[in-house]
Formats: structure tokens, C-alpha cells, sequence
């Protein structure tokens, strides 16, 4: 496993905990990013417990397509389980604002959470909010 991809899932592990709910489809969603990536279980399990520190960013940053993935999947993971917490919201702004996105765009995709990242990604680049 890459190193941004390791930052990505631990980012996602980070969210999903921020609330002290760590819900099963909050789980599930990490799992099968990460076996799109090929991390075995038992790696997933030991980030699960312990996820890498998230104040370094910059292996996901440098990668565009993945700085990208990676917000649209906090905003699909804040909203997988139902129910949005503010700590959540907070923790989405803090990555945006980490990865030099506009808050803007945390609404816009969670206005769009139903489209694909890509439709999300070309619509919210013409607007000029990427």
C-alpha cells in the first residue's frame, strides 16, 4: 500500500471515530476502499485501531486525483450512517481547508453526495470551487 493511500484510509478512520460512534457501514465503507487498494485485512484491522496521525497530509495532497477522492469520501463517510454530527462537519472543513478547498466545497458535495465523484469533480471545477 502507497503511502497517500495509508493517509487516505487513516483520514477516513479518523472522521468516522470523531463522532465516538464508529458505525458498521462507517467500517464497511473503509474496508472496501481498502481492498480496492489490496490492503489485507489484517492491515485494515491494525489501522483501524490505531490510524496513522492525519497532520501530515502531504502524500495525499501532492496526488490531485486523490486529494479530491479523498474529500468526497469524508462527505460520503459524514453521511453514510445518517446522521450528522457537528464534529464531523468540523472535521470536513478542517481537511478542506488543509488541502486548500473552499468550505463551499464541503456543501456542494454534500449537496451532490448522489452524483459520482467525477460528475461532482468536473461540476464543482467549473465553478470555479477547486
Amino acid at each position: 500500500m502507497e503511502l497517500a493511500q495509508r493517509a487516505h484510509l487513516s483520514l477516513l478512520v479518523h472522521l468516522a471515530k470523531v463522532d465516538d460512534d464508529f458505525a458498521v457501514v462507517e467500517e464497511d465503507m473503509i474496508r472496501n476502499i481498502a481492498q480496492d487498494y489490496g490492503v489485507t485485512n489484517e492491515v485494515i484491522d491494525e489501522l483501524i485501531d490505531e490510524p496513522d496521525e492525519i497532520e501530515d497530509l502531504e502524500a495525499i495532497v501532492k496526488d490531485i486525483d486523490l486529494k479530491f477522492r479523498s474529500i468526497y469520501d469524508c462527505i460520503q463517510m459524514m453521511l453514510i450512517d445518517g446522521i450528522v454530527h457537528q464534529k464531523e462537519i468540523s472535521f470536513c472543513n478542517m481537511i478542506a481547508e488543509k488541502f486548500g478547498y473552499s468550505r463551499d466545497l464541503i456543501q456542494y458535495l454534500t449537496d451532490h453526495r448522489y452524483d459520482s465523484s467525477e460528475q461532482v469533480k468536473r461540476s464543482a471545477y467549473e465553478m470555479g470551487i477547486i
